[in-house]
């Protein structure tokens, strides 16, 4: 598939350029008002057509979408107006000629029904009206069909030497495309511009007044000088400028950024506003890009871009969404992808599952000194990236919407947060039956010394509220403890995930609490241990693993499992 970008609001074509990075996008349509940001968008998004106008304006617009449609447009991009947002949220009325680019963008997305939309501007456009705004335009969004995810995101997590903070939107039909979040290396100003010549001629020629700066503070104070009347009466703080500092970050820079009497941007060593060609840098743009016109609008495009990292950043997951790995067999459906956004694909189709057994990072990872031990090879608890930060109760909410009305959850977790899944089940109309055991007969002894040895594990029983929820004791026991004892995962049935769960004692808890037909999800499948289980069992299986490393072995084990149950 190859995604035609049409970019609204495109000046010199930032959010396009960085978008065609990856494989597989094609800018072929860009609209602005501004005539030579419109050449600089066609040097820099070779063979792509420009429309000057307004896209506020109904008559440009209809052109804009007739002429998106002739050229096969299936991506919408637009760097949207958010100015104001802020300072009148509480006075917005529906008629605001504020929300008019926002009701325009709509109006493309609703006559030209793209496959996919991003969407960046301030970060206003989340909290302005107290997220109601937002709130509202992607209700509206999604009544076109369209699955939309958001978040703020700082430049700098992309790669961008600038602490500015985007709200980054995308939409895209029957797929939930997540946000990107961080992905590329911290840079600093050096890093963006320290090979620039910091004694170059200023952009604009002007004499610089005494612009003295402390540059450990980062801020910069501005001398009195008989030659510079302007300069002399400035006495407010918040026009003070700001001298940039060579290990940190540049702060959010508007387009008066070489104007010291506005509250300038100032060289980390010279005294002298930064140059365009610095701003570009600072932006995350290469040096071959081009800015067309005079100089205030050369400021005016730089400032006003997406930063081509953050654009490229939201292209690749695009990208990954609708190139995701899926394996679909008889029964069984096994993606990669990350279960916070692929949940929204789900309810939209209308899935349906007797029961969701799973085993979510326990965001309990932490360094240890084990290297230094005699047994060298000993992790500890140091699983990994994927085991931190994690919200251990923050998908639990989307998931029990698909549960069927006599489904069961089961949630391994630590100790540590027994009570806030049990919480979270609460909340959301799940009946809390019991919290199961996993007893290991043969545990890691660790720190013997000085505790106890952790041979126990725990997971949360849940179900529907008034469900007949399924429960199938075993005719040859009296009655079933709420603990199984098994072996630790050892010899064969060892993988290279560090948190894998035993073969038994997962069947077990699949046949206690699912029937032969019935369909298992696992939204954090790891290794695939539950499939394998629910294929050994006889039930149907979907998993769902964000990690390529564990999705290919989970793959490959719970495809060995459907061929040994053919035989």
């Amino acid at each position: 598939m190859v995604f035609k970008i049409l970019d609204l609001y495109c000046g010199a074509g930032g959010f396009s350029f960085g978008m065609a990075k990856p494989r597989l996008f094609e800018a072929v349509l860009g609209v602005d008002r501004d005539a030579k940001a419109l050449k600089a968008y066609e040097k820099n998004s070779a063979g792509a057509h420009t429309i000057r106008g307004d896209i506020t304006d109904k008559k440009t617009c209809d052109l804009v979408i007739e002429s998106a449609k002739e050229r096969g447009v299936n991506t919408v991009v637009c760097a949207l107006p958010c100015r104001g947002l802020t300072s009148r949220a509480k006075m917005l009325r529906s008629d605001d000629d504020k929300l008019a680019p926002l009701e325009a963008f709509e109006y493309v997305i609703e006559k030209l029904a793209p496959d996919v939309f991003a969407v960046v501007c301030g970060k206003e456009l989340m909290t302005a009206q107290g997220g109601a705004l937002y709130s509202a335009a992607e209700s509206r969004l999604g009544k076109f069909g369209y699955i939309v995810n958001a978040t703020v995101l700082n430049a700098s997590d992309c790669g961008v030497a600038m602490g500015k903070k985007y709200a980054v939107v995308v939409g895209a039909i029957s797929k939930s495309v997540p946000p990107p979040a961080k992905c590329g290396k911290p840079l600093s100003v050096r890093d963006a511009i320290a090979d620039i010549d910091a004694l170059g001629e200023c952009a604009n020629g002007d004499k610089i007044c005494a612009a003295l700066a402390d540059e450990d503070s980062g801020s910069a104070s501005c001398m009195p000088d008989t030659d510079c009347e302007r300069c002399g009466k400035r006495t407010r703080k918040q026009t003070m400028p700001v001298r940039l500092e060579w290990d940190g970050l540049c702060p959010e820079i508007g387009a008066r950024f070489n104007m010291l009497a506005c509250g300038g941007v100032l060289h980390p060593r010279a005294d002298r506003p930064i140059m365009p060609n610095e701003a570009a840098r600072l932006f995350g743009f290469p040096d071959g890009f081009v800015f067309l016109g005079s100089e205030r609008s050369v400021f005016k495009q730089i400032t006003s871009a997406v930063p081509p990292p953050l654009a490229r950043a939201i292209g690749e997951k695009i990208s990954e969404a609708f190139e995701n790995k899926t394996v679909m067999s008889d029964g069984v459906e096994l993606r990669q992808a990350d279960s916070a956004y692929a949940v929204k694909e789900y309810i939209a189709r209308g899935v349906k599952v007797d029961a969701i057994i799973t085993d979510p990072p326990y965001n309990i990872s932490k360094a240890n000194n084990f290297s230094t031990m005699n047994s060298s090879n000993r992790k500890g608890i140091d699983f990994g990236e994927w085991d931190s930060d994690f919200n251990v109760c923050g998908w639990i909410s989307d998931y029990v919407k698909l549960l069927k009305k006599d489904g069961s959850i089961i949630i391994f977790c630590s100790y540590l947060y027994i009570s806030y899944v049990i919480d979270e089940l609460k909340r959301n109309n799940i009946d809390v039956k019991d919290v199961i055991i996993w007893k290991k007969k043969n545990p890691m002894p660790r720190n013997i010394e000085r505790r106890y040895v952790q041979d126990t594990e725990f997971a949360v029983w849940g179900v529907n509220k008034g469900a007949k929820w399924t429960f199938n004791k075993p005719s040859d026991v009296p009655y079933l403890r709420s603990m199984i004892e098994t072996g630790i995962v050892s010899g064969r049935e060892r993988t290279a995930h560090p948190t894998q769960k035993s073969l038994e004692m997962t069947e077990k808890l699949v046949s206690i609490h699912t029937n032969e037909g019935d369909i298992i999800l696992d939204p954090f499948m790891g290794s695939g241990t539950t499939g394998v289980a629910a294929i050994n069992k006889g039930r149907k299986f979907i998993g769902l693993e964000v990690l390529p490393e564990y999705f290919d072995t989970a793959v490959e084990r719970i495809t060995t499992a459907t061929e040994n149950k053919m035989k």
